[in-house]
């Protein structure tokens, strides 16, 4: 891996017959090389203008929420839905959400600036509403494609 990015050199493929595909040989001294972002082998990105994906139950391990994410020919954005009323948990919704814009391995998701998510889900010392299961809603508007996130 070089500055994030992880570069492999080509053996060869299995195809679906069990047999390898043949490679084809280089000319003189040349070699093939595929390059791809730390955490990037693949993608979730809409088939239209908008896509969704709601998540199952999630637990938190941080206090913020992460996403790994290209969304510079677009924008993602997030909401926390309450699993029990199935509506976005208010000073969470997407209308809250400050729009994510950028190319980024790990940018942090904010709601009018803010990430701490501690009011919501508690923390070791203090929970606000016990046993409240929470589910992470990601809609994704244009060409975004999303990689992984984190919380």
């Amino acid at each position: 891996m070089v500055d994030c990015v992880v570069r492999v050199v080509p053996g060869g493929m299995v195809g679906p017959t069990g047999r390898p595909y043949p490679i084809p040989q280089a000319s003189g001294r040349d070699a093939a090389v595929a390059a791809a972002r730390q955490s990037r082998w693949v993608s979730l990105s809409p088939t239209g203008a908008t896509g969704q994906m709601l998540t199952r139950l999630v637990t938190f391990s941080n206090n913020e929420l992460y996403v790994n994410a290209n969304a510079q020919a677009g924008r993602l954005l997030v909401e926390l839905v309450d699993v029990q009323t199935g509506q976005a948990i208010p000073g969470y919704s997407r209308a809250d959400c400050d729009a994510i814009t950028a190319d980024a391995l790990d940018e942090k998701v904010t709601w009018k600036g803010q990430s701490d998510l501690s009011q919501i889900i508690g923390t070791a010392r203090c929970q606000p509403q016990v046993g409240r299961a929470l589910l992470i809603r990601l809609v994704l508007e244009a060409a975004v494609h999303l990689y992984a996130f984190s919380c």
